[in-house]
């Protein structure tokens, strides 16, 4: 049986909705900078029952949503979101297609190797000041300098 396209889009709102709902309800500080956030699990869900594309259209609506509302790091922030969120998903739904003797350990390995590859570069650009915050920051002492003057 074939979904009509309203049901499809309307389903895929609300799994919108949910995902942005987690992410104001359910968010867990794990330690001083990083977060949990439940809202990849129904991007996943999303992504089962429609296609990799639909869990790439949710994570993009829900990353653009939670920056202009409840996030403070801006675009590069939501940069880094689309990403973890798309490698966590996509790693979830490519990895259902190999029939290996434990598929769970691929699963795992592929997240972890996904997410470190694409999430490393932006530590060069975000540098230490998104790591630490404010208060525990070391202070910058200035580097005594020669200036020639002529």
């Amino acid at each position: 049986m074939k979904m009509s396209k309203t049901k499809k889009l309307t389903t895929i709102g609300m799994l919108c909705a949910l995902s942005y709902a987690a992410v104001v309800i359910g968010r867990i500080p794990i330690v001083l900078f990083l977060k949990y956030d439940p809202k990849d699990v129904i991007i996943v869900i999303g992504g089962l029952i429609f296609g990799p594309l639909t869990a790439l259209a949710v994570t993009v609506i829900v990353a653009v949503a939670q920056m202009f509302t409840i996030s403070g790091t801006g675009l590069l922030g939501c940069l880094m979101n689309i990403v973890s969120s798309c490698s966590f998903a996509f790693s979830k739904l490519t990895s259902g297609n190999f029939s290996s003797a434990s598929p769970i350990v691929f699963m795992v390995l592929l997240t972890n190797v996904s997410q470190s590859v694409s999430l490393t570069p932006s530590i060069f650009f975000v540098g230490i000041k998104a790591v630490i915050p404010p208060a525990r920051r070391p202070p910058v002492k200035p580097i005594p300098a020669v200036i020639p003057t002529s």
